[in-house]
């Protein structure tokens, strides 16, 4: 079956309370699908049934657990959003969970998807820093700098890898906003007390994209994406972290940001002042022709 043919009914969602996992499961159960919701709480079991999925709590990184509830919820199709990030990483130390469950907890789902398509999520900024537009023939690279951001690098590698082996599809989301964010909550508190500068004068390029469009990525790669593949899921417009910064202050009537040398960030929040000077650049053509899909939200802006 081809992928503007397939129909999907039973979806499960591994990672359904997190900034993406909420707006994807309300996008699916829109989109006609029942839907199953991972958590590794029982705290938050009742949060995704008030979605109107079923709910079910999963260690990602224990087999058994994925087994138990991969075989219970009998699935078409897999959704793999696994994440375990503070609001606002600032150091690649951040990153280590969410490396883990990128490797070991991905490959825990293929070890039990038995026939169902594996939709898993990926990040277009690690492409490398540069002036051209990047596009899903880009590889990520084996080598990146600066070194402490490798490990991330290698475990997001490692993590497409067996996902396309699998005949699984990656989407490569840009960096998340929307008003329910953690991130863009915890973005305006600072902005409104003065804490949250432009780096080296914003003049680094980062691809964004709002949940709500991230979510429906989702939905469009369930019905047309073919396996094996990759999609950049992107906003249509690249701004500088200057634009995209000044963007948000005005949204939440804040002052425009003022600016710090990227060494001074460095003390305070390594990873974060590292990405926040990259130049990268993302096409999201291919998800506009194969996918059907189009951003609701074209920028930050």
């Amino acid at each position: 079956m081809d992928g503007a043919a397939r129909l999907v009914v039973n979806v499960f969602v591994a990672g359904a309370t997190g900034a993406i996992g909420v707006p994807t499961v309300k996008a699916l159960i829109a989109a006609g699908h029942e839907v199953t919701g991972t958590t590794r709480a029982e705290s938050k079991r009742a949060a995704i049934e008030s979605l109107g999925a079923r709910a079910v709590v999963m260690d990602a990184l224990v087999p058994d657990s994925v087994m138990r509830a991969v075989e219970r919820a009998s699935p078409d199709v897999i959704v793999e959003l696994l994440t375990r990030l503070p609001d606002v990483p600032m150091r690649a130390s951040d990153l280590e969970a969410t490396n883990l469950l990128r490797t070991q907890g991905t490959a825990n789902l293929i070890a039990t998807k038995g026939r169902a398509l594996l939709v898993a999520e990926s990040i277009a900024f690690f492409y490398g820093s540069g002036p051209q537009i990047f596009t899903e023939n880009d590889e990520i690279p084996e080598t990146v700098s600066p070194p402490r951001v490798q490990p991330a690098a290698t475990a997001l590698r490692a993590h497409e890898e067996i996902v396309r082996a699998a005949g699984g599809v990656v989407l490569r989301f840009g960096l998340f906003y929307g008003p329910d964010t953690g991130s863009s909550r915890m973005m305006a508190r600072r902005m409104r007390r003065r804490m949250g500068p432009v780096i080296a004068g914003g003049r680094g390029v980062l691809p964004w994209v709002h949940v709500e469009d991230a979510a429906t990525a989702v939905v469009a790669a369930l019905r047309r994406a073919k396996p094996g593949e990759v999609y950049n899921v992107v906003d249509d417009e690249a701004l500088t972290t200057r634009q995209t910064l000044d963007a948000f202050a005005e949204a939440v009537g804040a002052p425009r940001p003022w600016s710090v040398p990227k060494m001074m960030a460095h003390l305070t929040a390594p990873y974060l002042a590292d990405l926040m000077t990259w130049e990268v650049r993302v096409s999201n053509e291919k998800a506009k022709r194969e996918l059907d899909w189009s951003p609701r939200y074209p920028t930050v802006r």
